[in-house]
């Protein structure tokens, strides 16, 4: 049975609890509005990244500043994709937030 909803990540506080690896949409990016395709590229790839470093992670605390670098930006990562219930960002909103996310411009966000 494959399962693309992650129990372990929602006591987390990760929502959607989803497993960044293995869920897809049948239509995929193809279903994406231009802009969003264009910046959200890498964070995918970010995502996954984080959460098996995350993973590594809880078996040493002797990390070296790059693996640390990214644990942290997945960290941030996950937090600028929370939405508060019933009040979604615009689509202009989230095309900002996520590429100020992806591309490591953290001072305009909240974080």
């Amino acid at each position: 049975m494959v399962r693309y909803f992650e129990f372990a990540v929602i006591f987390k506080g990760q929502k959607p609890a989803i497993d960044i690896g293995r869920s897809v949409s049948r239509v995929g990016s193809k279903a994406q509005m231009p802009a969003m395709k264009k910046i959200a590229g890498t964070l995918k790839l970010d995502l996954a990244q984080f959460q098996e470093l995350e993973r590594f992670s809880e078996f040493t605390e002797e990390l070296d500043e790059q693996t640390k670098a990214t644990i942290e930006k997945g960290k941030r990562l996950l937090e600028v994709l929370k939405q508060d219930d019933l009040a979604p960002l615009s689509f202009e909103e989230e095309v900002a937030v996520i590429f100020a996310g992806t591309k490591d411009i953290w001072i305009i966000l909240k974080l």
